[in-house]
């Protein structure tokens, strides 16, 4: 993981999300994920840990497709977005919704973005329209959207605001990128790339840049203009002409996209046109995410894919400055810290991880002395003093008695808390770690393991150990009951039952079901059981 003047390590995983981790994004203080388990789980920065005061977040009802920070009162407010086609804000400080958003047609969002000032938001999603949002000033209860932006023809995945919040960018599963002007009446694209990545855009991201030029102009001086040379001569008649020298500044954004076709794309916006610049291809799977750098001399450019890696790229010269495996399953989101020596990646894997950006091999490597205490051992071989140790790394200095590993999986919350006799302030970081451990320790059992494990218990097994096709599309989770619907497509029964009973169409292509009609999915019943049976694990 290093190059030349570029070094990327490890610095922390993030454990709590039981499905796909698709977005993640940073503030000052937090960094904040959503997946399709249907939680928001919110991470402080300075201690690497659950903040326990508001995460998980949990008023979403289907798989969380994005968040988006606000700048308002220190990035105190979020957004995210979700298959059950609401958008909430959130308070960041209480955990508490305070706005609930729609769409008309009520279909999925996929995407939010706040404007660089907070005061507008833009969601879009399978109804293919971009609605903007007025937060600042539209106090009502049922929020209706200041304009409607019409155009795209296929699912709406990704969106930006550029050019201080006048322009939008956006880009479908069609395949196009269109550009779009807020604050005027017209709904229109004022440019758009028909075929920017031909199977599809799956990301977008964006970043301001201005090029001071200077221009030189010829101007003739009148005879009031000559000047006296110190002898006495007047400057020649064949030389009234002198050089004047202006200054122009050029802006434009730098986008970079992504999509199925596994390449990255730079472009060049302005405010009426997009200009292609390169493309970078060196991913072999499609790519998922892109994110900028904040650091204006660094130029640099990640990118996550399908293929499980990360590359970061010179996007000035376009040379590839490292690539390295970051998830055992899909690189499904990245993003920068606001100081740019952090990465954050999500993946299907349904972890966060944390990457350290060194620019300079020399350059002191960022630490925490609170990171979480990791241990060649497993927890059930843990001794008394590796215990303490343990507690000692996150804090936790006084406490009553102590004992071994296994009694941290064996025994209940409440009994190790009374065993320590912690109090109120340590039991909350105790907890989070405590279940950070245990979710690590579990993971590492299924993959080592060939135990019979019951139905139950068959619902929380990484998806990683599983075949795609046996994960239902609405809950990300493992099918028990598959149900084919008149869409040609297998769900989960209980998920597709009360999808239903809200939406009527389907959950795939956002198209009205031909009927309501249920039927057993006998056949992939059939391989699932197969696939347990093979593993030596049975319901």
């Amino acid at each position: 993981m290093q190059s030349n003047k570029l070094c990327v390590k490890l610095l922390h995983t993030l454990y709590g999300h039981t499905s796909d981790v698709n977005s993640c994004i940073f503030s000052p203080k937090l960094l904040v994920s959503c997946s399709s388990d249907k939680t928001i789980r919110a991470w402080n920065l300075d201690t690497l840990m659950e903040n326990g005061t508001i995460s998980p977040l949990k008023k979403h009802t289907y798989q969380v497709h994005c968040v988006s920070f606000s700048p308002i009162e220190q990035y105190n407010y979020l957004a995210s977005v979700s298959t059950d086609g609401t958008c909430l804000i959130w308070d960041c400080k209480s955990g508490s919704v305070i706005k609930n958003i729609q769409h008309e047609s009520q279909s999925p969002i996929r995407v939010c973005q706040f404007s660089s000032d907070g005061l507008l938001l833009a969601t879009a999603g399978d109804d293919e329209l971009i609605n903007l949002w007025d937060i600042e000033n539209d106090k009502t209860c049922s929020m209706k959207p200041l304009k409607t932006f019409t155009g795209h023809s296929a699912t709406i995945v990704t969106l930006k605001f550029i050019f201080n919040n006048q322009y939008l960018i956006s880009g479908s599963f069609y395949g196009d990128i269109k550009l779009w002007m807020v604050n005027t009446s017209y709904k229109a694209a004022l440019h758009f790339e028909r075929e920017a990545h031909d199977l599809g855009v799956t990301c977008l991201d964006t970043k301001y840049n201005f090029v001071e030029k200077i221009e030189t102009s010829s101007v003739e001086l009148s005879k009031h203009d000559k000047t006296t040379k110190n002898d006495g001569k007047t400057i020649l008649d064949d030389e009234l002409m002198n050089q004047e020298q202006q200054y122009r500044t050029d802006e434009y954004e730098l986008i970079a996209s992504g999509g199925n076709d596994n390449n990255v794309k730079l472009w060049q916006a302005t405010t009426s046109s997009l200009k292609y610049m390169r493309t970078l291809s060196r991913h072999a799977c499609a790519v998922m995410c892109v994110a900028y750098s904040p650091i204006e001399s660094s130029h640099l450019l990640a990118s996550g894919s399908g293929d499980k890696t990360i590359i970061i790229w010179d996007y000035i010269s376009g040379q590839l400055l490292t690539q390295f495996e970051a998830h055992e399953r899909y690189v499904t989101t990245c993003s920068f810290s606001f100081n740019g020596k952090l990465l954050a990646s999500g993946s299907n894997d349904r972890l966060v991880k944390l990457w350290t950006i060194i620019m300079d091999e020399n350059e002191k490597e960022y630490q925490n002395s609170n990171a979480a205490y990791e241990h060649t051992l497993p927890i059930d071989k843990w001794t008394n003093e590796t215990v303490e140790q343990w507690l000692n790394k996150i804090g936790i200095t006084q406490h009553k008695q102590l004992f071994h590993g296994k009694d941290l999986l064996n025994k209940s919350d409440r009994e190790l808390i009374n065993l320590l006799q912690l109090d109120q302030n340590n039991c909350q970081t105790f907890l989070n770690e405590l279940n950070r451990l245990r979710h690590k320790y579990f993971i590492e059992q299924l993959r080592s393991t060939t135990a019979r494990v019951n139905q139950n218990t068959l619902m929380n097994i990484n998806a990683y150990t599983l075949p795609n096709e046996f994960l239902c599309p609405i809950t990300h989770e493992l099918m028990l009951e598959p149900m084919c619907a008149s869409d040609g497509y297998s769900y989960e029964k209980h998920a597709i039952e009360q999808w239903i009973l809200q939406k009527k169409t389907s959950p795939i292509t956002n198209l009205p079901l031909k009927h309501q009609s249920l039927y057993p999915n006998k056949i992939l019943k059939m391989l699932i059981e197969k696939h347990f049976m093979q593993k030596n694990i049975s319901s």
